[in-house]
């Protein structure tokens, strides 16, 4: 059998129970009936790599079926959530125990909430979030879309993963940063942090130095990676 090295990106689903301000996908919402089909992605090639994505991918009520098609083709799979459907997610954790599950939490509550647009949207993220790491589900962690009106909750979140004893899994922020808006460029860059990088910055002059470049939309700082997560890296930016 040859090894499998491509990374690969599933959207599920284009419906959305949030209104976030970075996305607007929930404007335009999918029909049932228009989205990917289990037949379709058994015509997928085989993956390394998987991350099932959407809008959000639990409002689906046949995602444990996807997820068990794209096992037979990929290595690993990953879906990104907002967290909201805490009963569904626990539930497909369970059947499949080694899928990654990344939430989306914006900020601390108020933030969060105010940025994504649903209600009590923290605290759901944050209970499935706190419910995986006690039954000590392997591959779990959170992500970020840092912008002016969270940045400032990025030192808070980090002691919020570190309290939870995330250290040793992968807490992603991902960092887009529009450039030279003025002469009309919207290319943006991708930054990863993880929680080892998040660890070299957890006095508040670093944090303050990491805020600074954000509100100045400047090329960003630099940040070490190394085996899996540079590898990654990599292939994000290599198109």
């Amino acid at each position: 059998m040859s090894r499998r090295t491509l990374y690969g990106t599933v959207i599920v689903t284009y419906r959305y129970n949030a209104h976030c301000n970075m996305c607007d996908c929930f404007r335009d919402p999918t029909k049932p009936e228009e989205e990917i089909t289990l037949d379709v992605i058994r015509k997928l090639p085989e993956m390394a790599f998987t991350n099932i994505t959407g809008g959000e991918p639990f409002i689906r009520k046949d995602l444990p079926e996807i997820v068990r098609e794209l096992y037979k083709k990929s290595d690993r799979i990953v879906i990104s959530t907002n967290g909201y459907f805490t009963e569904r997610i626990l539930a497909l954790c369970e059947e499949f125990p080694e899928v990654g599950v990344r939430i989306s939490i914006e900020g601390l509550q108020e933030t969060n909430d105010e940025i994504r647009g649903i209600p009590d949207g923290f605290n759901r993220g944050y209970t499935t979030l706190k419910k995986l790491v006690e039954e000590k589900h392997p591959d779990v962690g959170f992500g970020m879309t840092v912008q002016d009106r969270n940045c400032e909750d990025l030192l808070a979140l980090y002691n919020i993963a570190n309290d939870m004893g995330m250290e040793s899994l992968v807490a992603y922020v991902i960092v887009f940063q529009s450039m030279g808006k003025e002469k009309g460029n919207n290319s943006a860059f991708l930054f990863l942090i993880g929680l080892d990088d998040l660890e070299d910055m957890r006095d508040e002059s670093s944090i303050n130095y990491v805020i600074a470049h954000i509100d100045k939309q400047t090329t960003g700082f630099s940040l070490r990676f190394g085996g899996e997560k540079e590898s990654l890296l990599n292939q994000l930016c290599s198109d």
